[in-house]
């Protein structure tokens, strides 16, 4: 009877085991794609802090179609979605891990106005947005000019900490955190034209 007993303990202690490798290896996969799609994006999904979040999206107060360039696991577009509910949201993330968390979570807690895009903005049609937010990295900043620059018709930019190069932004907002962010406002009207913007929201 006890052998009987130490084999079944035995065999639950391999089946716990088994588990517990299972975990890890999925574990190290994650971040290993993280890693890996990190490299070739040139910027690791990195989220906001609240308050910046927050002063960001308020910004986009009056508009109509938002996206989020290089959405990470998505809490901006999120919050943006939520605040302006009558707006169409859409999040375009290219590494595949953090994009398949924000569809997840998008099916299961919504918002309903917000989309997911699996893919890489800088090859997107961005033409339609009127409104775009992004928190990325300098050298990212340098390949988005020359896409904002092609776009019809008006719409504005909110970066988070880093500026448009060679561009002057129409409004800078700092914030009051740990980081000492700071927000910058550009009306994009196209043409390869960055203007001034005296409309801009102040917070």
């Amino acid at each position: 009877m006890r052998f009987g007993a130490n084999r079944v303990f035995a065999g639950a202690a391999f089946q716990m085991t088994f588990l517990d490798f299972a975990a890890l290896g999925l574990s190290l996969t994650a971040i290993a794609l993280v890693a890996i799609y990190s490299v070739i994006t040139g910027a690791p999904p990195m989220p906001s802090g609240a308050k910046t979040r927050k002063a960001a999206i308020e910004l986009l107060a009056g508009r109509g179609d938002i996206a989020e360039l290089g959405a990470g696991w998505g809490g901006l577009a999120v919050a943006a979605a939520r605040r302006w509910p009558h707006a169409r949201v859409t999040a375009y993330e290219r590494s595949p891990l953090p994009v398949l968390c924000l569809w997840f979570r998008q099916k299961v807690a919504g918002p309903e106005n917000l989309h997911v895009v699996w893919g890489d903005f800088l090859q997107a049609d961005l033409t339609g947005h009127d409104a775009f937010l992004c928190f990325l990295n300098r050298e990212v900043m340098v390949r988005l000019g020359p896409k904002l620059a092609n776009l019809r018709g008006a719409a504005c930019l909110v970066s988070i900490y880093f500026e448009l190069p060679g561009q002057t932004a129409d409004e800078i907002h700092r914030i009051d955190d740990v980081h000492r962010s700071a927000l910058f406002y550009y009306r994009l009207t196209g043409q390869a034209a960055i203007s001034f913007c005296s409309s801009a929201p102040h917070i």
